[in-house]
């Protein structure tokens, strides 16, 4: 990851993202607050939201920041939740329910998708990806639903793979992969 700097903001306030980010850059030191501002997501794509987030708190803050965004299409919901991921489990009742609703439509084709940017003083940098796989009743312990999705070419969902597996097809750590090698 040598084109990041040493320093970095992350522009999240999940616990989980920032765990995951600490895994995925264990050798920046990464930077996370509180008073982050809260941009609205009406991005067209997953980079498009997380450039938003990341333009906001590189605003706010004059750090390099870097932020993520992330969707889930199911082809068995007609292509949603697609980007309104998080507003879709909320408005089943939060992600237990979201997972539920997953398991209806087990064995459906869908592609976890994620976007992420980079802004600093000298320029932004976006990358968005998406992994394809297919929908199970949820397995294993994970944020959100990755519990319910199995990446093409792998046999668990994502929190039941190994950690050499996760970094080969976890949509974040591909959308790292896409940023930093673009650079």
């Amino acid at each position: 990851m040598s084109s990041l700097p040493r320093r970095l903001l992350l522009a999240t306030g999940n616990p989980a993202k920032v765990a995951e980010w600490r895994r995925l850059l264990p050798d920046l030191e990464l930077v996370v607050r509180e008073d982050l501002p809260s941009p609205v997501e009406d991005g067209a794509t997953c980079a498009d939201n997380a450039l938003l987030k990341a333009r906001a708190a590189f605003a706010a803050t004059g750090l390099p920041s870097l932020a993520d965004d992330v969707g889930l299409w199911v082809d068995a919901l007609g292509g949603r939740p697609g980007l309104e991921l998080r507003r879709w489990a909320d408005e089943l009742g939060g992600w237990p329910a979201a997972r539920a609703a997953l398991a209806e439509v087990t064995g459906s084709p869908a592609s976890y998708g994620c976007g992420i940017a980079w802004v600093h003083g000298g320029g932004e940098r976006t990358a968005e990806v998406r992994v394809p796989g297919t929908i199970v009743a949820a397995r294993g312990e994970g944020p959100g639903v990755e519990a319910c999705f199995v990446a093409e070419g792998t046999v668990g969902t994502l929190p039941e793979l190994s950690p050499e597996e996760r970094s080969r097809v976890h949509h974040r750590h591909v959308a790292l992969r896409t940023l930093t090698e673009a650079g």
